[in-house]
């Protein structure tokens, strides 16, 4: 009998049956009760004042992700004409290099025709001064 009262099944036993009338369970009853539903309904309140506000969080979130993919292709886009804006500039400064080189045969051959054109009045001791500033003036007017 000693060994059946220091079971652990007994003690449980014991403990609640203890609870019980700590509690009032033997005559408040609706007492028990009463509290018993404010306690569930406080943990309702709270529970739906939780899942209310991870609601409103989560749609947040949701919309940051949609800005964040507009961000994300308005960036794309940008890269894409940056690149080509970078291709362009390339293209018209191999273009420039190209017009500077010309520039500068077009300036050689001038040069030298100046020099035939200043040879050939030179020969001519002078005779022909008038025809030389008029050339001279002409080939300018042309050139710049």
């Amino acid at each position: 009998m000693r060994d059946h009262m220091n079971s652990a099944a007994t003690k449980a036993k014991v403990e609640q049956s203890r609870r019980k009338d700590l509690m009032g369970a033997s005559g408040s009853g609706t007492a028990q009760s009463r509290y018993q539903r404010l306690d569930n309904e406080l943990e309702r309140n709270n529970q739906d004042f939780i899942e209310e506000h991870l609601q409103q969080q989560q749609q947040m979130i949701d919309q940051q992700d949609q800005q964040l993919d507009k961000v994300g292709q308005s960036v794309g886009v940008l890269k894409q004409m940056g690149e080509q804006i970078g291709d362009e500039l390339e293209e018209q400064a191999v273009m420039l290099d190209e017009l500077d080189d010309d520039l500068d045969r077009t300036d050689n051959k001038l040069k030298g025709v100046m020099r035939k054109v200043d040879r050939a009045l030179k020969l001519s001791d002078g005779q022909l001064g008038h025809v030389h500033n008029y050339l001279t003036s002409l080939i300018s007017s042309f050139c710049f």
